[in-house]
């Protein structure tokens, strides 16, 4: 994503996931993936994308679509 190196989104994402008191499969669950697809962006082995970090934006703004 960009020119942040994945460790940096990553680890963003981790503090994300800290920040709301999520799960892996709370935090899945708010996105909208599978628990194997969250565990393998926290992993590094698929790319988190842009939609993901605005996403997870959005619900911590208390922005969810999904309720």
């Amino acid at each position: 994503m960009g020119s942040l190196p994945m460790t940096t989104i990553v680890e963003s994402m981790r503090q994300w996931q800290a920040r709301m008191g999520y799960t892996y499969d709370s935090a899945s669950q708010a996105l909208g993936v599978s628990r194997s697809t969250y565990a393998g962006w926290l992993a590094g082995t698929y790319p988190i994308d842009r939609r993901t970090v605005l996403a997870c934006m959005a619900i911590e703004a208390g922005l969810n679509p999904q309720k």
